[in-house]
Order: C-alpha cells, then structure tokens, then sequence
C-alpha cells in the first residue's frame, strides 16, 4: 500500500501540495507516477487535498491536523485503513516531483525478501542517490552517511562527512510493514529529530536499522521556492 501524506502549511513553500506543475497539482502528479504499482491513497488535515485527490479519482483520507511529520499521518492513515501487520506500506512524501518508480519497487521487493517483511533490527527502508556538489551547502538536501552494508549511519541537513567531496542524498520515500511503522510511531522523539527536523533519525538514536536503496537515478524533490523555478524553467525532468 503506498501512502502519500501531504498537508499545506509546508514550512518552507506553503501550500505546494497543490501548486500546478504541468497542467497537475504536485501531490497528483506524485501520485499519478505510481499508481500503476498497486493500491494507493493521500492522507492529509485538508478538506482542499481531499477535494482534489476526488476530482482526479484518487482515495484520500482525512487525518489528524496534530502530526509532526508525514510518518505519523502513514501511521494513523494505515490504523484507518485497518491494514494487517504484514503489510508492505510506502511512505512516499507528497514532493517527490521525480521520483523512479522503480525505487519503490526495488523497497518491496527488499522487505518481501526478508522472512518477517522487516526484523528487530531493521525498522525501515529508504533510499538515496549522489548529491551533486551544488547541492552540499543546501539544507533542503538531506545527506546521508552509509556503512558497508548500506545501512544509514546518520542524516543531516549539514555537509556530512566533513571534507568528502561525494555525498548521498537521502530521498523521501519509506518502506515500513504496518508492524513496524506502528514500532516506529510508539518510540519517543528524539533529540536528535528535533535538532535536524529528520523524522528518520528516531530510528537511529534507539539503536535501529535503516536500509538504503542507493540509485543512480535523478529524483528531484520540491522543497523550496528555487526548486519550483528550476522546474517551470525546464531546468529539471519529470516523469509526469
């Protein structure tokens, strides 16, 4: 089940679940890039998304206005939804204007591999491509620190590792079983979390696994204003 959660007070570019990029507003194009991979639905706190995920024929869900990021509007979306604790849920954020289907693929066929989706030590799945050199100072791209067998060391806005020209960029897409998202919504913030505003570093500062995904690919998330002009100048492809 993939699961896209958007809301409208988007910090740092308001309301751009709903801003029109070719002919679509965003979280229906994010939308339209994957549904041909199974059963989807937006969870969001606005009567407005809701209304337009119905004029394109999209399930959405109203849920909670109280959410502190897009995981716990998954979570009580999938609690709604009343989804067994095997199943595969993709957390796929509402701005991921080019994001590979593929990719989401690759993390189900990753948890469906394993003999009990995800284990004890592997909370979730994510995934992640190299950061152009533009990108580094960006706080908008979030770099992440990989170890030898792909798991997540740590996230940042910050350039990480300090003086490596080569960084990874963290994507924003999640794979959970709706058991381990419900393990992941149970734990405390953490410090760490707050600092960054990283959701995934809760799974990290309480001794958890993150699997990474790397990708070659060219996934291009909007998060700020910047990013918009790039794409409507055509400075950025879209798979919609």
């Amino acid at each position: 089940m993939i699961i896209i959660p958007a809301r409208l007070d988007s910090t740092r570019l308001p309301g751009k679940a709903l801003i029109e990029i070719r002919g679509l507003p965003l979280v229906i194009g994010v939308a339209k890039q994957v549904e041909h991979l199974g059963e989807l639905c937006i969870a969001t706190d606005s009567i407005e998304v809701k209304e337009i995920a119905k004029k394109f024929e999209i399930d959405c869900l109203l849920t909670s206005p109280h959410h502190r990021n897009g995981t716990e509007r998954v979570a009580e979306a999938t609690r709604l939804l009343k989804l067994p604790d095997d199943e595969t849920i993709i957390n796929l954020q509402a701005d991921e204007f080019n994001l590979d289907p593929l990719l989401i693929t690759n993390i189900i066929d990753y948890i469906a591999h394993h003999p009990q989706g995800l284990d004890q030590e592997t909370l979730l799945v994510s995934a992640c491509q190299p950061l152009p050199p533009e990108g580094l100072k960006d706080p908008s791209k979030v770099k992440v620190v990989l170890n030898h067998y792909d798991k997540a060391l740590y996230f940042s806005r910050s350039v990480v590792p300090h003086g490596e020209y080569h960084c990874w960029e963290h994507l924003g897409v999640y794979g959970f079983t709706a058991k381990s998202l419900s393990q992941f919504c149970a734990l405390p913030r953490s410090p760490l979390e707050v600092i960054e505003n990283l959701e995934q570093l809760r799974a990290l500062y309480y001794g958890y696994n993150i699997k990474m995904i790397k990708t070659d690919g060219k996934s291009f998330s909007i998060n700020t204003t910047q990013d918009l002009i790039e794409v409507e100048r055509g400075q950025k492809d879209g798979i919609y």
